[in-house]
């Protein structure tokens, strides 16, 4: 099975800026908002998207003659969504909202393809800066299952009965707006998924973790990143143009295996691929993702990746990792890197 498609393209208006694994991100007004690379982050950006669960799973009782009495209503929980976001070029406080609806052709559930389309907004609130702030900020809203949540799934259901084997996928779309003299908003979205139990012992998938990032200096000792904003931890000091080894440690068990059924009922088992995506303020990293599919080989490809220190910073480096699986699953880790002659 293959992972989720990644692309990196542009257009105006409304621009397009980035497509990371399942999150698009939009500049709706911002004027001049460029990324010098895609790992680069220099100012207002959606990094990530995550669900607790990363999924829902529920009992489905085909045979039902009404698609109502088919859906085990107590398989329904909460879904909490939380951003990642990055704002380093200023220091401004920021407003959110979610909303939800179904998949469109414009990604966005306040432009709809037509005005049948349902959509509706389930949190928002304001936060400090992400970065300057006091405390680390929380962009996170809760999809409860309501009536609302449940009338938009039948309505896919019912359009597609088949699209519950494998999952419906509703679309999460977040909006931030600065607050403050220069007013720029961005759009990110993602799936939230509500898959049938099919096979019979499909469980729920879990997000992915790190234990830690491994450090490999120049001179070959092996220290971590710490996790943290910089601000909040004592950062990684390391000498201007150090390359540096980080790799991700990864915990026993984080590749699940699962099983797919496709339209025949034939069992297809599956062991996650991981994927890694790489940003800091400052520095190179040799590459932009790591992990993901395997090669023709059957082998696991190397998550480590490679990053260069600038020869100076203004301030401390902010770095963000962040990880995911082809079944929605995402976590991130940031951390600070300190350039000291």
């Amino acid at each position: 099975m293959k992972a989720p498609m990644r692309a990196w393209f542009k257009f105006s208006p409304g621009r397009v800026i980035a497509v990371v694994g399942m999150i698009a991100v939009v500049s709706a007004n911002s004027g001049c908002t460029e990324f010098e690379d895609r790992s680069t982050v220099i100012d207002l950006r959606m990094l990530s998207i995550a669900s607790e669960p990363a999924e829902v799973v529920i009992d489905i009782d085909l045979t039902a003659p009404d698609p109502i009495d088919a859906i085990d209503q107590s398989d329904f929980v909460d879904v909490t969504y939380c951003a990642l976001v990055a704002d380093p070029s200023a220091a401004r406080r920021l407003s959110y909202s979610y909303s939800v609806c179904r998949r469109n052709r414009s990604f966005r559930c306040d432009q709809p393809d037509n005005s049948g389309d349902t959509a509706f907004e389930f949190g928002a609130g304001s936060v400090n800066d992400p970065e300057d702030g006091p405390t680390e900020v929380s962009i996170c809203a809760t999809l409860s299952p309501d009536a609302k949540l449940q009338a938009l799934l039948l309505e896919a259901f019912e359009e597609n009965p088949a699209s519950i084997i494998n999952g419906i996928d509703l679309q999460i779309q977040l909006r931030i707006d600065t607050l403050g003299s220069t007013g720029e908003t961005i759009y990110g979205r993602r799936s939230g998924r509500y898959a049938g139990r099919f096979p019979i012992d499909r469980v729920a998938n879990n997000n992915p973790r790190v234990d830690g990032l491994e450090v490999v200096r120049a001179d070959g000792s092996v220290t971590q990143l710490p996790r943290g904003r910089c601000g909040d931890i004592e950062p990684l000091v390391v000498s201007p143009n150090e390359k540096i080894e980080v790799t991700p440690i990864e915990p026993e068990g984080l590749r699940e295996d699962y099983v797919l059924v496709d339209l025949e009922q034939n069992r297809i088992p599956i062991t996650e691929n991981i994927s890694y995506d790489w940003f800091s303020t400052a520095g190179d990293w040799r590459k932009n993702s790591t992990g993901g599919e395997k090669d023709i080989a059957d082998n696991v490809p190397l998550v480590r990746n490679f990053w260069t220190a600038p020869e100076s910073a203004d301030g401390d480096i902010q770095v963000w990792i962040t990880q995911r699986d082809e079944r929605l699953g995402s976590a991130w880790f940031q951390s600070c890197i300190r350039i000291r002659p």
